[in-house]
C-alpha cells in the first residue's frame, strides 16, 4: 500500500536552470522513444542507447525521476528492453539487480527503467500478460531489500567506481519506488532471506553480515508489522549484543571490563544467554568469545566454559 510523501521526502523543486536542462533533456527522451516506438524491430537495437543515455542523464537531475515514472507506461511497448536481459520482467532476478545498479551506466538506465515499468504495473497504469500487480511488487520489494545501502547509504558506503551524480540519481530512484509501492513488505523480505541463508550449510558470514545490517536500516525507516520488527530486532540484537550487558558495553574491550567484575554466578548466567541467542539463530555475537576468555582467566570453570557455546 502506497505510502504518503512528507514535506521532507519529496524532492526539491529545480531550480530555473536546472528546469530548463530537464524540460530541454525531456524532449529530447520523448523524440527518442517516439523513434524508437516507430522503428522496425530489428532497427530498435540501433535507437536504445539514446534512450539509455539521456535515461542517466534525466534520473541526476531534480524530478528526473518523477519524469521518467510517468514515462514508463511506454517503455515495454516502444521497445526499450527488446533484445535486452530486462525484455520479459517475469524472468527477473532480484539478486541481480544490485550488480546491474552498481555496474555501468547502461546497466543501471535498463535496471532504473525496468524498475520504473514494475511500479506501473503496480499502479494499474500498464497491463502485463506475464506479470500482475503482487508479482511486480514482491520483486520490487525483495530488490530494495537487498539494496538498502543505495537507498539509505552511510557516508563510507559511497561505491567510489560511480560519480556521485549518478550514484544519487540510483537513490532519487529507489526513494521513488519506495515511496509508491510502501516500505511495510521490505523488513520481512530481508528477514526471510536472512533466515534462510542461516538455515543453509556451510553458513556464509558476510552475505548473513550484509542482510543484518539491512534489517537494521529497514528498522530505523520504521513501517513494518510488529511480528516482523521482532524477528529482524531477533537477528539484529543476536549479532550486535544478545545480553543487556553487551548492549551496555558494546565494546568488547569494555565487555570484558565488566565481565571481569562479575561472580562466577553472573559469568554463567550472561555465559547462557550468549548461548541461548547463537542455538536460537546460529549468530555468534562479537562478544561471545570474551566470556570464554574470562572463564580461562578464572581457572577454566567447567560450568562456565561449557554454558558459553550452550554444550550440555
Amino acid at each position: 500500500m502506497p505510502i504518503s510523501q512528507t514535506s521532507a521526502s519529496r524532492p526539491e523543486a529545480p531550480s530555473g536552470a536546472v528546469a530548463g536542462r530537464l524540460d530541454r533533456l525531456l524532449e529530447q527522451f520523448d523524440q527518442a522513444l517516439a523513434r524508437l516506438d516507430g522503428a522496425a524491430t530489428f532497427a530498435k537495437i540501433n535507437h536504445q542507447g539514446t534512450i539509455y543515455d539521456l535515461a542517466v542523464r534525466l534520473v541526476k537531475l531534480p524530478g528526473g525521476a518523477e519524469a521518467l515514472a510517468e514515462r514508463a507506461t511506454g517503455f515495454e511497448g516502444a521497445g526499450v528492453f527488446h533484445g535486452s536481459d530486462w525484455a520479459n520482467p517475469a524472468t527477473l532476478v532480484p539478486e541481480l539487480v544490485s550488480g546491474s545498479l552498481r555496474g555501468p551506466a547502461l546497466s543501471v538506465a535498463v535496471e532504473l527503467l525496468s524498475e520504473l515499468r514494475l511500479v506501473a504495473i503496480i499502479e494499474g497504469r500498464v497491463a502485463h500478460a506475464d506479470v500482475d500487480p503482487a508479482a511486480a511488487g514482491a520483486y520490487l520489494e525483495q530488490a530494495l531489500a537487498l539494496n538498502l545501502d543505495l537507498l539509505h547509504p552511510a557516508p563510507a558506503e559511497a561505491d567510489r567506481a560511480q560519480a556521485p551524480a549518478l550514484r544519487e540519481g540510483i537513490r532519487s530512484v529507489l526513494q521513488l519506488i519506495s515511496e509508491r509501492i510502501g516500505s511495510a513488505g521490505i523488513l520481512e523480505r530481508l528477514v526471510d532471506e536472512a533466515e534462510r541463508v542461516l538455515d543453509e550449510r556451510p553458513i556464509h558470514p558476510d552475505r548473513v553480515q550484509a542482510l543484518i545490517e539491512s534489517c537494521a536500516r529497514a528498522l530505523d525507516q520504521g513501517g513494518a508489522d510488529p511480528q516482523a520488527n521482532a524477528r529482524a530486532w531477533r537477528l539484529v540484537l543476536a549479532e550486535r549484543g544478545p545480553t543487556a550487558l553487551c548492549r551496555q558495553w558494546p565494546e568488547p574491550g569494555d565487555y570484558q571490563l565488566a565481565l571481569a567484575d562479575m561472580d562466577d554466578a553472573a559469568l554463567r548466567v550472561e555465559a547462557a544467554e550468549l548461548a541461548a541467542s547463537m542455538h536460537a539463530t546460529g549468530l555468534v555475537a562479537r562478544q561471545h568469545p570474551r566470556v570464554l576468555n574470562e572463564a580461562l582467566r578464572r581457572g577454566g570453570a567447567l560450568e562456565i566454559i561449557t554454558a558459553g557455546p550452550g554444550l550440555r
